[in-house]
């Protein structure tokens, strides 16, 4: 009986235009209809999450205790890339301002931003780090940072000098590992007076030319 009920109406639905054919569907099987709709959403939001992380950044800037909550809140690093003729699509401008530690590292979540960052620098991923000097310093106890006076070219260099912070180390000495930019236009706001950032290039940074272009661009105004 209860096929032929079934098959009475699947006649009845062909006699229908196509807008009651779409009522009694969605009538019957809405949940359905919802629920594929959610999982096409999260498959095609993982899809292109996974092709954008797998494209070779431009850049990537680590900002750690800024006052921003999200990337979304500055361009900064974008139009540094256009002003650079990047092309975005194929090498997007990465910026991250997820690292917010406190100097004590008493809670899980200052642990876990601290082991990133490591992790981040050591294999090569952050390019630029803008942070409080004492961040700089505990980067520098695992060699994380690039020593700036081998790095940058001499006009650059020597026009930074007045800003420069250095980690003293056993056989090296003294080596200038941050540049203060926390008066500059393009970065001031987004740090409170208590947190004076500094900027430091990953040792191992994959873009470190790129690293240099970037500080020239902060100090352009």
């Amino acid at each position: 009986m209860l096929k032929d009920e079934i098959e009475k109406n699947k006649e009845k639905m062909k006699e229908k235009g196509k807008w009651a054919r779409f009522k009694y569907f969605w009538y019957y099987h809405w949940v359905h209809a919802v629920l594929i709709l959610v999982v096409l959403f999260c498959v095609i939001t993982y899809i292109r999450h996974f092709i954008e992380a797998s494209k070779e950044p431009y850049i990537y800037v680590a900002m750690a205790n800024s006052a921003l909550l999200t990337e979304e809140e500055t361009d900064l690093v974008t139009d540094f890339a256009i002003a650079r003729g990047a092309d975005l699509k194929v090498n997007p401008a990465q910026l991250d301002v997820t690292y917010q530690m406190s100097q004590t590292r008493n809670s899980s979540l200052d642990v876990s931003y601290s082991q990133k960052m490591s992790a981040y620098l050591e294999k090569g991923r952050i390019d630029v780090l803008i942070a409080p000097e004492w961040i700089l310093d505990s980067c520098a106890t695992q060699a994380y940072l690039a020593d700036l006076e081998s790095l940058l070219p001499e006009d650059l260099y020597n026009s930074c000098k007045g800003r420069l912070i250095y980690f003293t180390y056993e056989e090296d000495g003294d080596v200038p590992i941050g540049i203060y930019v926390g008066d500059l236009p393009k970065i001031k706001d987004f740090y409170g007076d208590e947190e004076k950032p500094y900027l430091a290039v990953g040792y191992s940074a994959l873009h470190q030319d790129t690293a240099v272009e970037f500080l020239r661009y902060l100090l352009e105004d």
